[in-house]
This record gives structure tokens, C-alpha cells and sequence, in this order.
């Protein structure tokens, strides 16, 4: 999708010159558009965002399990909870997405992931190691030997993919309802 004030940067002689260095190498489009999402994504959480760890989890019958880092290392504060948010049912979360502390509005940190071996993409290996390493939109990502897949949670990975799914169903993948502005002559 191309926005009106896209099409009004062509006609800046600065900007048309990076628009057709982009448009004419698309590794250095990809990487300052990385250099760029890395700095919006992060911007006043620089200090607290960590690599991603792997976790090596446990494949028995029909599922695969997880442990969750304690909430603190002794160094490294960790997530451990959020107040309870009240989401609408588009949002496909009705109004918890934790474990509810009983008698608190706090949601808990879980201690364990669980994915079923029916929430992946491919079939994974009936016992053994895995390890979880890293992450895909809602989908963990698992090394299992010489399988690799990727699979969603049972708590709420799995049911935002289905709300996704029908929601595209019933109201995406038409036409867009905005015209499109006529193209600038160049």
C-alpha cells in the first residue's frame, strides 16, 4: 500500500534520490530498514531488552514443556506479571491474558510452557529433548535433533491465530474501501 504523502516525497529531489537508491539495492534498503525498526521497536527499553536465550524443553507423548526463568537472577529484573486488562473479544483475549493471582488483579508469571504436539507445524519427535530457540509472530520455534518446526501455546498463542484466521475470513481479503490516489507524473 502506497500513501498519499509516499507519493508526495517523489517529488522532493533529496528523497526521490533515496527512493531510487533503495529501489535499486535492496540490501541497503534491508539493512537500514533494520537499523530503523531496531530503534523504533526498542526506543525506551534499551536498556532492559535481552537476547533471546534457548530453553531446553521436554517432548513426552503428546506434548512439548518448557520451564519459564525464574523473575529475577539476582542481577536481571525480570517479567514477572502485569495488572489484569480488560480486551475486547475482537482482540481474542476476552479479559485475561495471565494466570489470575486469587484475589488480586494481578496476573502471575506461568512456570511452564506447554505446546501440543497438534499446535505445530509438522510432527515433532514422540520423546526426548528440544530446545526453544527462539520465536515466530505467537509461534515458539524448536531445534529437536533433526526436526525443526515451530508450534503455538495452549494458553493463548493458538486461539489468537484462529480469532486472526477468522477475522480474515469474514472481513479481509477484499478490496480496500479508500481509492487510490492517481499516480504523480515523473
Amino acid at each position: 500500500m502506497v500513501l498519499p504523502s509516499d507519493w508526495s516525497y517523489l517529488k522532493e529531489p533529496t528523497l526521490k534520490t533515496e527512493f531510487d537508491a533503495y529501489a535499486n539495492d535492496n540490501d541497503l534498503f534491508l539493512t537500514n530498514f533494520a537499523i530503523a525498526w531496531k530503534k523504533v521497536t526498542e526506543k525506551g527499553k534499551e536498556s532492559v531488552l535481552q537476547q533471546c536465550n534457548k530453553v531446553t524443553c521436554t517432548i513426552d507423548g503428546d506434548k512439548i514443556t518448557c520451564p519459564v526463568q525464574a523473575s529475577s537472577d539476582g542481577n536481571t529484573k525480570r517479567y514477572t506479571g502485569h495488572h489484569k486488562v480488560k480486551h475486547g473479544s475482537r482482540a481474542g483475549e476476552s479479559q485475561n491474558s495471565g494466570t489470575l493471582n486469587s484475589g488480586s488483579d494481578w496476573y502471575q508469571r506461568p512456570t511452564e510452557l506447554t505446546f501440543k504436539k497438534d499446535n505445530c507445524d509438522s510432527e515433532p519427535p514422540s520423546s526426548g529433548s528440544c530446545e526453544l530457540v527462539g520465536g515466530v509472530g505467537v509461534r515458539a520455534k524448536f531445534q529437536c535433533g533433526d526436526w525443526t518446526g515451530q508450534c503455538c501455546d495452549d494458553h493463548r498463542g493458538c486461539q489468537l491465530l484462529e480469532n486472526i484466521k477468522k477475522e480474515w475470513n469474514e472481513g479481509g481479503g477484499k478490496d480496500g474501501t479508500c481509492s487510490m490516489p492517481p499516480l504523480p507524473q515523473m
